[in-house]
């Protein structure tokens, strides 16, 4: 069983290198083989001229060279204090073109004043298959002085 399995993983490894282009053989790899979609998150802002609520807009872009399917992003508001969640949601991004991009908001109650940082992670859950999967998040930091709400 061993020797098939090898026979196999050989026959398979010389077709693959029988369909690479020559310049690929000899270590220069040929620029835009790779057919992939590539969500980034590229903004994200802070309007915080409500009295009641922040409002937090960003920007999902897709980098890549294909279409990417619906995602989701992550939008977290954490306390810089004590490091946790005030607030989490997961927003639907909808299917980009290359090169295309998508803008939202979300509103979060904020009802004390403090320090505090967005976090926004584009496909947070990993469902796409992307060229590059380390440069999904993106963060802001901003401060309240003052209470904000009744």
């Amino acid at each position: 069983m061993k020797k098939n399995v090898f026979l196999c993983y050989a026959v398979l490894i010389v077709i693959l290198a029988s369909s690479v282009p020559a310049t690929a053989k000899q270590g220069a790899c040929p620029t835009g083989s790779i057919k992939s979609p590539d969500l980034v998150v590229t903004s994200i802002k802070v309007d915080k001229s409500d009295n009641n609520n922040v409002k937090v807009i960003y920007t999902v872009k897709n980098q890549g060279n294909v279409v990417s399917k619906t995602s989701n992003t992550s939008i977290q508001l954490v306390s810089k204090k004590d490091k946790k969640d005030i607030m989490a949601s997961t927003n639907t991004t909808p299917s980009l073109d290359p090169g295309k991009s998508y803008t939202t908001m979300i509103s979060y109650p904020v009802k004390s004043k403090g320090d505090f940082v967005i976090n926004a992670t584009a496909d947070y859950n990993k469902k796409i298959s992307e060229s590059n999967e380390t440069n999904n998040f993106n963060s802001i930091g901003f401060s309240i002085g003052i209470k904000l709400g009744k």
